[in-house]
């Protein structure tokens, strides 16, 4: 019967053990930087091929792309935001992730007042 009372009182512990929270992954400056392959898609178009770099100037992150533009981007945890940037007659603005070494973008573009929308997803 001690051995009854004794498993009792053991299956609790164990339980509350084994129910421990899983270890949060979040990703520092350093794991941004790099150059992502892959392919971008715009609303209804087909997708093709792209490439982003993420580099750091001066403590600040920015997104450059194929064209060689650069785009300032601020960083929480994975997440990464684009925050809108006007240029001559058109805003640009977007948010992605990273996911070990692959990088979603969801992009938004608005040339007079035509909004379009792309997503690129690329790998390191």
């Amino acid at each position: 019967m001690n051995k009854l009372r004794f498993g009792f009182l053991f299956l609790p512990l164990l339980l509350l053990h084994a129910c421990k929270k899983d270890d949060v992954v979040e990703c520092t400056t350093a794991d941004f930087i790099g150059t992502y392959t892959g392919t971008s898609s715009c609303d209804g178009a087909g997708s093709e091929d792209a490439s982003y770099s993420i580099k750091e100037v001066g403590g600040k992150l920015f997104l450059v792309d194929d064209e060689d533009e650069e785009y300032p981007i601020e960083t929480e945890g994975c997440n990464l935001n684009i925050p809108s940037v006007d240029l001559i007659f058109a805003q640009i603005s977007g948010v992605g992730k990273l996911d070990g070494n692959n990088l979603t973008i969801n992009l938004s573009a608005s040339v007079f007042g035509q909004s379009t929308t792309c997503k690129f997803e690329g790998s390191k």
